[in-house]
């Protein structure tokens, strides 16, 4: 039987490690992480070939995570290699709240806790100033490269799913399993933790500013909590 071979597509900080972590939890499911992220061409072309063989195991099926960094990189062609393959499914794993995503990243290379596993940095570790006209700007590319994203795979089997629906809402999991084709009763677990939880007017230190600027953006939604 052929790999039912597929790949999350994912910004940074949008919770993609715990959905990895997640579908790892499944005895019929591989998910190899950010694999491709640091390898060159020719590293790329020898492993490429392990997501299209024929699987060894019935009804096992393998896949990876594909960053939206990788869309531009000159390491290597696994983005391309990709498009041309419509035999990856594709799940495309974004985050809505994208201010949230920014803060996680900041707070993440502040702390050097860029996972949500193990020891966590204390509340007061976690505050943090953040740069306005830095955030837009990385939101405005994040929103860019997601349509981006979406237009590249738009002929591949695709399956969206957001982070925060995916919190609140049990029946997503059962969604994913289905879309992969494999059992969606098996009880998916993660030792994975949200790791920013506090509200995002107690976590950013010039918060006020963040609200001013934000009001006249259509990213205003993002203080909505």
């Amino acid at each position: 039987m052929k790999t039912s071979n597929f790949v999350i597509v994912a910004h940074a900080r949008s919770g993609s490690h715990m959905i990895d972590s997640l579908l790892n939890s499944h005895p019929y499911i591989r998910c190899a992480g950010e694999k491709f992220n640091k390898l060159n061409q020719e590293e790329c072309d020898l492993l490429y070939p392990v997501y299209t063989a024929v699987a060894e195991k019935p009804n096992t099926i393998s896949g990876f995570k594909l960053a939206y960094q990788l869309r531009r990189t000159k390491k290597n062609d696994i983005w391309s290699k990709i498009i041309n393959n419509k035999q990856f499914k594709v799940i495309h794993w974004h985050r809505s709240n994208l201010l949230r995503a920014y803060v996680s990243r900041e707070i993440a290379t502040l702390t050097n806790t860029w996972l949500g596993k193990g020891e966590q940095p204390s509340f007061n570790e976690k505050r943090i100033m953040i740069d306005v006209s830095e955030c837009l700007k990385w939101i405005n590319k994040t929103s860019h490269l997601h349509t981006l994203a979406q237009y590249d795979f738009r002929h591949h089997i695709c399956f969206s799913v957001n982070y925060e629906n995916f919190l609140f809402d049990k029946n997503k999991a059962i969604e994913v399993l289905n879309f992969l084709g494999v059992d969606s009763s098996y009880q998916l677990s993660t030792d994975f933790v949200k790791q920013n939880p506090e509200p995002l007017n107690q976590l950013i230190t010039n918060y006020e500013e963040f609200v001013a600027a934000f009001r006249k953006t259509k990213w205003a939604n993002f203080l909505d909590e």
